[in-house]
């Protein structure tokens, strides 16, 4: 004599013993470095002269796949606000990227994003986690 399960008690016992998944860490910019990103932006591409709107939270020092353990990964001196279209080309583009300081790469550890300059608008300058920009050698 073989047990009849209802499709009911058999929905209960896949829900009852489903793995649960480990709760992960928060990813991307958190709120208060997005409002420093985007205030330096104005809402405008900081790529070169680009008159679009940004769009996109563009991290410098990519995060890797599964995150990254750099502490200053999310702050504002690792972000660029800029429009779909120069991100693409940075994605593409990723040897020029890291020459205008556009991309940090990941084997550059004794570095911070505030330390790396950046092609910003046409000048090289310093980004700093206070959402400040500084000319490269000199106040603003």
């Amino acid at each position: 004599m073989t047990i009849q399960r209802n499709p009911l008690n058999l929905a209960k016992d896949a829900i009852r013993y489903r793995p649960r998944s480990k709760k992960s860490k928060p990813q991307g910019f958190p709120a208060s470095a997005r409002r420093l990103i985007a205030a330096r932006s104005g809402g405008i591409c900081e790529i070169a002269d680009c008159p679009e709107a940004a769009v996109h939270m563009h991290h410098r020092r990519p995060r890797g796949l599964g995150g990254t353990s750099v502490p200053w990964v999310n702050r504002a001196a690792n972000g660029l606000h800029i429009c779909l279209e120069h991100h693409a080309f940075i994605e593409s583009h990723r040897t020029l990227a890291l020459v205008q300081g556009w991309l940090i790469s990941q084997h550059m550890v004794e570095k911070q994003a505030a330390d790396v300059p950046v092609l910003r608008r046409g000048r090289s300058v310093l980004l700093s986690d206070d959402g400040g920009v500084r000319p490269v050698g000199g106040d603003l």
